[in-house]
């Protein structure tokens, strides 16, 4: 009966866990690409130093957000991706890599979407 109790608990810590794990879920959905039939243009930069990227779009839906997403590449060849914050329509979303521009340096710029 012990055996039978036993494995009665794991099984509901099991479903309990599960069930808590789906809350804490993020509930935005970020995406690499534009939603599907919205026309949104957006134009990516690197500064002088070439330390950081940043990205700005124009057409996107009202609570729509975009930020920038930058490759870093440290000097021994390391890589790393970093995310600029949330932006709205025609606002900057910028990010600087750590240690640039003497150690580190940005090799590519796009941009995520949430929508």
């Amino acid at each position: 009966m012990l055996k039978k109790m036993r494995n009665g608990a794991i099984a509901a810590m099991g479903g309990t866990l599960i069930a808590s794990s789906l809350l804490l879920a993020p509930s935005a959905s970020a995406q690499d690409l534009a939603p599907q039939g919205v026309d949104v243009t957006c134009t990516t930069s690197k500064s002088a130093d070439g330390g950081t990227g940043y990205a700005k779009c124009h057409g996107l839906g009202w609570g729509d957000h975009a930020r920038v997403r930058v490759t870093c590449i440290g000097d021994r060849g390391q890589k790393w991706v970093l995310y600029g914050p949330w932006k709205g329509n025609d606002q900057t979303s910028g990010v600087r890599c750590e240690g640039a521009p003497n150690r580190a340096g940005v090799t590519s710029v796009g941009t995520q979407f949430d929508y």
